[in-house]
């Protein structure tokens, strides 16, 4: 994702770039052709220029020479509006400049200007004498610059006049020389004195570029706004066309990677398909794989067979009740795998219906969370004896009260001290009163092994078990065969009371569901009935029941 929105800033700083180049080098192009259609304007000038004079001279002055010859113009008739080109020219020049206003035009201005000049109208400024002193000393032929005047821009373009030839001099002589009327015309205090050759005067065309720069980029202006919403246009269409590309590259990436991912993950997805009854028909690669069994053994065979004991199948009773109504479970079980190795699952069941809404499968699939639950069991096991410690008692106990409630059974708390362990610990050495806590929580792990119990080590020599069952007076003869078979493990215990051997004190608060429990009332009432147990003469089960009826107080003395 990064790098498609990396791709799409890079071509948008690179198309920005484009165009600013572009509308630069369009700019300028722009201006270079402003000033090549001034220029044309220029040369449209010079053209007629150069036609009025030769019409003057080969025309005019022809027929003005012929009717002095025939005297019927007096000799040295003059009039500047039929023999001056230079007049005429910019005559015409100021007529046309009229109309390219009306048409709203810039005007063209036209100047013949010398520094000797017969007309003093054509008087050359300072910027011109120093054209024309260039033109005399001939470092060029033609000179032409954007000039400013008063802040405003004009093209400026002269040209040398014509050098002084012996025709010239009969006007440009000596003054006296001159024709009378020109005289009269123009008087005798300049454009005379002039020698052959001599470079008198210049033509120049000055054009005012204000109103053509501005329309210029006005249209400049309007042009880069089309050329930007092209752009822009280009922009969108090509990330469009690169979406389109991208996401076809990414879907098919996608795809593959789903492929892959799915063949991987059905290489390693541990799922069983059972029928309604429970009987494995079929199962994953990676199922066989985890419990050791192979497809002949395992398929025609009930998903019992992976259970523990008769804890764990109450608990799969309870399961089969939820998915009987429809739901899915979710939930965790320890299982057996072929080799009797216990591992523990997350698994999820699905009932699967045919269309009359009848279930005829069910489909699991499970999660190998052994891992999870060693760490876990590191964290809640009582490192000596391997029992469940305290912090494990508070927390299952209401977890497994609130299980009873809906199986509708009875809960019983077990608490259990071994008899007089200081004195053996005080005689025989806290290495054999180890071993002593070692043997009984494995007495009573074994004893309680096929029940639904918890059996756990509470502190010192105290220990607890909760146990749960349907028939009460199950759960009483339990708890005594609890006490007689730590006895009968015939631990040496000389310095005891009551008994040669090791013996324990129980005292059993059982309830029925129908009852609300406090967890500390609770607590202390089991507690009470271990301390009336010691008082009885250990060695014996002290019990209370407690349901709608009433209290039942049992005392049951192990002699």
């Amino acid at each position: 994702m990064t790098q498609r929105k990396t791709n799409k800033s890079v071509i948008f700083i690179a198309m920005i770039l484009v165009y600013i180049i572009t509308m630069l080098f369009y700019y300028l192009h722009t201006k270079d052709q402003l000033l090549h259609e001034v220029e044309e304007k220029v040369e449209n000038v010079l053209i007629t220029h150069r036609a009025v004079k030769q019409y003057i001279d080969n025309n005019q002055k022809t027929e003005i020479s012929r009717l002095k010859q025939k005297k019927l113009l007096f000799h040295d008739y003059f009039s500047k509006d039929i023999l001056s080109s230079t007049h005429i020219s910019k005559t015409l020049n100021q007529l046309t400049n009229k109309e390219r206003v009306k048409r709203g035009e810039m005007p063209l201005f036209l100047k013949y200007s010398s520094d000797n000049p017969l007309n003093h109208n054509n008087i050359s400024t300072d910027y011109e004498q120093k054209i024309l002193k260039k033109f005399r000393s001939e470092e060029m032929k033609e000179f032409k610059e954007i000039r400013y005047k008063k802040k405003l821009r004009y093209f400026f373009y002269a040209l040398p006049g014509a050098r002084i030839t012996a025709s010239c001099l009969e006007c440009h002589g000596k003054p006296k020389e001159a024709p009378e009327s020109i005289q009269k015309t123009y008087g005798l205090s300049s454009g005379y004195n002039l020698n052959i050759g001599d470079l008198s005067s210049m033509l120049s065309i000055e054009i005012p570029l204000e109103n053509l720069y501005r329309d210029n980029l006005i249209s400049f202006i309007y042009q880069s706004l089309f050329v930007l919403l092209l752009f822009v246009l280009s922009y969108f269409l090509a990330m469009f066309v690169i979406n389109i590309i991208s996401h076809r590259q990414q879907l098919h990436h996608d795809s593959l990677q789903l492929k892959a991912s799915l063949t991987n993950y059905s290489k390693h997805l541990i799922r069983t398909l059972t029928n309604s009854s429970g009987i494995f028909i079929e199962a994953s690669d990676a199922f066989y794989e985890l419990t050791g069994y192979t497809q002949k053994e395992l398929i025609g065979q009930k998903d019992t067979i992976l259970l523990i004991n008769q804890k764990e199948l109450s608990a799969y009773a309870q399961i089969q009740i939820i998915l009987l109504q429809g739901h899915v479970y979710h939930g965790e079980i320890q299982l057996k795998a072929k080799n009797g190795n216990y591992f523990w699952v997350s698994l999820s069941i699905t009932p699967i219906k045919d269309s009359h809404e009848r279930i005829i499968e069910f489909e699991t699939v499970y999660n190998n969370i052994s891992k999870q639950k060693s760490l876990e069991h590191d964290a809640n096991t009582d490192a000596m004896t391997h029992l469940l410690n305290r912090r494990t008692f508070n927390e299952h106990f209401l977890q497994e009260y609130e299980k009873v409630k809906e199986s509708l059974q009875y809960f019983s708390f077990l608490m259990i001290d071994i008899d007089f362990f200081k004195h053996y610990n005080d005689n025989y050495g806290h290495k054999q009163g180890d071993e002593v806590l070692q043997k009984v929580a494995q007495s009573l792990k074994q004893t309680f092994e096929q029940e639904h119990a918890y059996v756990f080590r509470l502190g010192g020599e105290e220990f607890g078990v909760i146990f749960s069952h349907t028939d009460k007076a199950y759960i009483v003869d339990k708890t005594n065969q609890c006490c007689k078979d730590i006895e009968n493990l015939k631990i040496d215990h000389k310095f005891s009371q009551i008994s040669s051997y090791i013996t324990i004190s129980l005292g059993v608060l059982i309830t029925d569901f129908s009852i609300s429990i406090d967890f500390d009332d609770f607590y202390r009432k089991s507690d009470e009935l271990l301390y009336q147990a010691k008082m009885s003469g250990r060695n014996c089960v002290k019990v209370k029941i407690i349901q709608e009826e009433g209290i039942i107080d049992k005392e049951l003395l192990l002699l």
